[in-house]
């Protein structure tokens, strides 16, 4: 039941992202509201606590990324439903490979374009300025239109798939 769910605001946000590039507020809390009752049905106050710090892990996660411009609030907000769907574990899990996978994607996306180097040249002046110099601004004074930007479904959708299989091959994170 909680795989369902967890596809169907998948899937939800998914065509609205693709359709509209934005995530709609109803489609999180439904997916919030929806994963904090199923839980609760499930198995009680346990299920709700594992659905409310999932929420929360989940939204943490992302929250960063959002703050100095790389995505939206919607992912955001998203991830905060599928914590509260699936629980902490999860959300954390599928946050790392959907960043991996939105890593790969905006690679190839820049060798298509030939952008590649120049785009990794910049990112190092970045590292140095603020590994090196200590200059946090340095990430986000980039220019907004200089941004790679594609919706992030592209990478969050493989990511649930992997971590649903490998769940379902009994070697992944499971629900409670």
């Amino acid at each position: 039941m909680i795989w369902i769910l967890l596809f169907l605001l998948i899937t939800a946000a998914a065509v609205t992202d693709l359709r509209d590039s934005k995530i709609p507020n109803a489609v999180c809390l439904a997916g919030m509201g929806s994963g904090m009752g199923m839980n609760l049905l499930l198995s009680g106050w346990t299920g709700a606590w594992h659905s409310l710090t999932g929420l929360v892990i989940g939204f943490a996660s992302l929250f960063l990324l959002h703050v100095i411009g790389a995505l939206g609030a919607g992912d955001v907000k998203l991830f905060a439903a599928i914590g509260s769907i699936s629980g902490g574990g999860f959300a954390i899990q599928c946050a790392l490979y959907s960043i991996l996978f939105a890593g790969v994607i905006g690679i190839l996306i820049l060798i298509n374009r030939k952008l590649f180097k120049e785009r990794l040249t910049r990112v190092g002046f970045i590292l140095i300025s603020v590994l090196g110099m200590k200059q946090v601004s340095a990430l986000t004074e980039g220019k907004k239109k200089d941004m790679l930007r594609f919706p992030f479904m592209y990478a969050v959708v493989p990511a649930v798939i992997l971590l649903a299989m490998d769940s379902w091959l009994n070697r992944g994170w499971g629900f409670l």
